[in-house]
């Protein structure tokens, strides 16, 4: 087997594929933080390079070293990256930071040194303790050069006088037909505990089961339940990765509570909280997610159209019942519920309007049983939050097990978290929770005077990251959604409220991007001061009759989006303007739809630059209607050109002829 190899040795690295290879430099070694007043060094070790931070207090700090380009022998199919690094402080964890300058990364280049890809590195690590990472998979067939990144551009927090070190870096390439090394990063995850029963139960016998599970292996004889009301121990048999409860007697009526102690062999520790009733479950409307990730309400297909942040006002008579009056007339079906989730008054406007809830349902863990008294009864909510911001606040364990805990006491509707999507990361905010809820709430709030340009191809881009991360990592154990969570606020770090084309075509993009429900984040008016709040949709009566205009809409394509996605025609050709948009993907998209006899085609341009496109459809139609525009487009064998003002969005209705009319 033949193999040539890249090293790192001080601030330099080695080709040595052949004895003529030139020596690699890491130039560009250092970078100022943002605020540019922190002091970056790159230096030497023995075996490997150095990066030393120095600053008074602590800051998000950026700092980059990327080495010069590195040829790839010719042959090469596949390669494998392995260095060990280390930080004597900072626990670095989501280091790197999307489409910004520095990054983790193998950058791959074609012959004339232009980008094609790159190969973004998951790193995370402890403080103080060298670990090993490999990174491997297949050679772009374009490529003839390589470099290796490694910096932060924003995250981690980078403590005063720190010290990276980054050694024993190889970089080998491998021929057609030979096999790299399997990939490895470090463990820093604890065991996951798993229920394996079900509940509400009846059964005063029920046999309760965890599975106990680790990316490495767990340590058994640190596995402990304990009753958490009664501060008992319970003992448990083992079969393999499983546990078998052995309680004294039987299970009493009434809620059980319990927590699961488990160490893996790597010393991550969890403490995971359970619940799960003996008695009978709520008679609620039952909840459940198709295949596709739409939502059936006793089986019903049904598309949530939402609003974060309902509450009292003045514009609205501080009257829940007004304001739930207000958003169903104007098409949205649904609501936050987290604050007033105990409110009476507005979980009876709610019922009274038929508003469908997501409401708060971390309290299934609470000890206090408020969930079980009352929550689970509520006819309104057809969903449990779990999580808000879910990465910064939550691990995928403890998501598992709210999760868990409202599945084990209720049963009757799903769970959905929120949080942001970090699509050009290695490592995006859902990857390691696609399985712990039915639902992510994609929050996508492109508008904070950067690159506002680019917010439609943001929304296509996340939401095809979510989608693709479902795929990849989902367990497969169920169907999820994505509800698409999109801006119509300004406050804080966001600098400016949407234009009513940005709101109207970002909206879109979630549907034509597959999202199974949308919703907007907020509700409010004009805030007192947007360095503490938000403004929202009812900041003034055109910021209302915009979003009107959009949720409307949106209400009157429902069918037609609950409507399973047949195939999908080819791609739009751009007959004139730019092929692709601001992050290289195509300018325009379109989803097509069927609805009884009608064809839809939902399109969006993502560029803020006009464009013409052609489709081509399978279709028999001469002609399709342009909704809401009043005019219409012809078809030629299927075929048909349009023109897209900057961000602008097209939907089209065809009528398809019947069979023995198409002759």
């Amino acid at each position: 087997m033949k193999t040539c190899a890249v090293f790192l040795q001080g601030a330099m690295a080695f080709f040595a594929f052949s004895a003529n290879a030139a020596p690699v430099s890491f130039a560009n070694g250092s970078k100022s933080n943002y605020e540019g007043n922190t002091c970056i060094a790159v230096g030497e070790s023995a075996d490997g390079f150095v990066v030393t931070c120095t600053r008074a207090e602590p800051c998000c700090t950026a700092w980059g070293c990327r080495s010069e380009r590195i040829a790839i022998p010719a042959g090469s199919a596949a390669y494998s990256l392995s260095f060990e690094i280390r930080a004597l402080q900072t626990a670095w964890l989501q280091p790197d930071s999307a489409g910004k300058t520095w990054y983790n990364a193998i950058c791959w280049l074609n012959a004339s040194g232009e980008l094609l890809s790159r190969r973004l590195l998951n790193i995370e690590f402890r403080p103080n303790a060298f670990e090993t990472f490999t990174f491997s998979g297949g050679v772009p067939p374009e490529a003839a050069y390589a470099e290796i990144g490694f910096g932060v551009d924003a995250r981690p927090t980078v403590l005063p006088k720190e010290r990276i070190e980054i050694r024993h870096v190889a970089f080998d390439f491998f021929p057609e037909g030979v096999k790299p090394p399997g990939e490895r990063k470090a463990d820093l995850r604890p065991p996951l505990v798993a229920s394996r029963f079900e509940s509400p139960s009846t059964d005063a016998k029920l046999s309760v089961r965890y599975a106990i599970t680790d990316d490495g292996a767990v340590d058994w004889g640190t596995v402990s339940v304990t009753d958490r009301v009664q501060g008992v121990a319970i003992p448990f048999s083992r079969e393999g990765n499983v546990i078998t409860l052995i309680p004294g007697a039987s299970w009493a009526s009434g809620v059980h509570r319990l927590a699961v102690s488990a160490r893996d062999v790597a010393g991550n520790t969890v403490v995971s909280e359970k619940a799960f009733l003996i008695g009978e479950g709520p008679k609620a409307r039952r909840v459940t997610l198709r295949d596709d990730g739409i939502m059936l309400l006793d089986g019903t297909p049904f598309y949530p159209v939402g609003i974060y942040g309902i509450k009292p006002h003045a514009f609205n008579g501080n009257s829940f019942d007004t304001a739930i009056r207000e958003l169903m007339a104007a098409g949205l079906n649904a609501g936050h519920a987290y604050r007033y989730r105990w409110d009476a008054a507005f979980l009876s406007a709610a019922k009274k309007n038929g508003m469908k809830l997501w409401t708060d349902g971390k309290c299934a863990l609470d000890r206090r049983d408020f969930f079980i008294d009352s929550l689970r009864h509520d006819p309104s909510t057809i969903a449990w939050y779990i999580g808000d911001d879910t990465s910064m606040n939550t691990t995928p364990g403890q998501l598992n097990d709210r999760d868990e805990a409202c599945r084990m006491l209720d049963g009757t509707r799903i769970t959905c978290h929120a949080d942001g999507v970090r699509s050009g990361a290695a490592k995006s905010n859902l990857e390691e929770y696609v399985n712990h809820a039915d639902v992510f709430m994609a929050e996508m709030y492109p508008f904070d005077n950067t690159h506002d340009e680019r917010c439609v191809a943001e929304v296509c881009r996340d939401m095809d990251r979510c989608w693709e991360d479902m795929r990849r990592f989902g367990d497969g154990r169920r169907p999820h959604g994505v509800w698409a969570i999109l801006q119509c606020f300004h406050g804080k770090s966001w600098l400016r409220y949407p234009t009513s084309q940005e709101m109207y075509a970002t909206s879109f993009a979630a549907v034509i991007h597959g999202a199974t429900g949308i919703t907007w984040f907020h509700y409010a008016g004009q805030a007192e001061d947007p360095k503490k709040g938000y403004s929202g949709m009812f900041r003034t009566p055109e910021d209302w009759s915009a979003m009107t205009n959009i949720t409307q809409r949106i209400a009157a394509l429902a069918p037609v989006l609950l409507e399973r996605t047949p195939p999908q025609p080819p791609e739009a050709e751009i007959v004139f303007g730019p092929k692709r948009d601001d992050l290289g993907q195509p300018t325009v998209t379109a989803l097509l739809k069927s609805h009884k006899s009608d064809v839809y085609l939902l399109a969006v341009n993502a560029k803020a630059e006009k464009v013409r496109a052609k489709f081509r459809l399978n279709l028999h139609a001469a002609v399709g209607k342009v909704a809401w525009e009043q005019r219409e487009v012809r078809l030629s064998r299927g075929e048909f050109e349009d023109d897209f003002a900057p961000l602008e969005v097209h939907v089209y209705r065809f009528r398809e002829p019947a069979p023995d009319a198409r002759r």
